[in-house]
């Protein structure tokens, strides 16, 4: 027998291989379509599956796939759902949960100050973060919480509530900027803003003015 050339079966081409969360939203793409009379070919739906995966790509399964009920439960439907749709549900949960994680630290600072004693420091104070201590100036400080009325105590919880919730909003916002100059004097504009908030004295001057002159630097910019 001549030589012969053994030739490997050929493989058939390979694919990315798919996610649990791309087959979810590819289901509910499905479903959202069908509710409103649409009909996707397969070019128009691999566009809407990568536009989607790449619109949903930091949430995770359990939060989408709730955020997907929402929508279905309250959509007109006379178009598919946006990815925008979508993330107005995303958006009110994560407004109530951090109402609640600030409610919650609001309580655990109010009870450390109740019955902290101005007179005998505390000699093993709890680490105070600096998220947290910014939301205690902005609500006018420990003492004050302590001392002030009951109905001034409600704008003292108003005020750190708002500030607890803007500290992890401007996190969130930080993501989005390269690194760099503007991302820290943005950061700075912040923080101008959330010290201005802040009673009469409690910041530290020296601090305030670095951060100002950080924030001027920025307007500049522009």
């Amino acid at each position: 027998m001549g030589n012969q050339v053994l030739l490997a079966p050929s493989k058939p081409p390979s694919h990315p291989t798919s996610t649990p969360k791309d087959s979810l939203i590819n289901e509910w793409l499905t479903r959202f379509a069908v509710n409103a009379g649409a009909s996707l070919g397969d070019k128009e739906r691999a566009v809407l599956l990568s536009t989607w995966k790449d619109g949903f790509a930091d949430v995770d399964g359990g939060r989408l796939k709730a955020a997907f009920i929402a929508c279905l439960r309250s959509h007109t439907f006379k178009t598919i759902p946006t990815i925008g749709d979508v993330r107005q549900h995303l958006s009110k949960a994560e407004e109530s949960a951090a109402q609640i994680e600030a409610g919650q630290k609001w309580e655990q600072v109010l009870a450390y100050a109740v019955r902290r004693s101005p007179d005998f420091p505390d000699r093993n104070p709890p680490r105070i973060s600096e998220r947290t201590m910014t939301a205690i100036r902005a609500a006018g400080g420990l003492d004050y919480m302590r001392d002030c009325e009951q109905e001034s105590l409600q704008w003292a919880k108003k005020r750190f509530v708002e500030s607890f919730i803007a500290w992890e909003q401007l996190e969130k916002g930080q993501y989005l900027l390269p690194d760099g100059p503007i991302k820290q004097a943005f950061a700075a504009v912040a923080a101008v803003k959330m010290l201005q908030n802040s009673s009469p004295g409690e910041p530290d001057a020296a601090r305030y003015k670095l951060l100002a002159g950080q924030a001027n630097q920025l307007e500049a910019r522009k």
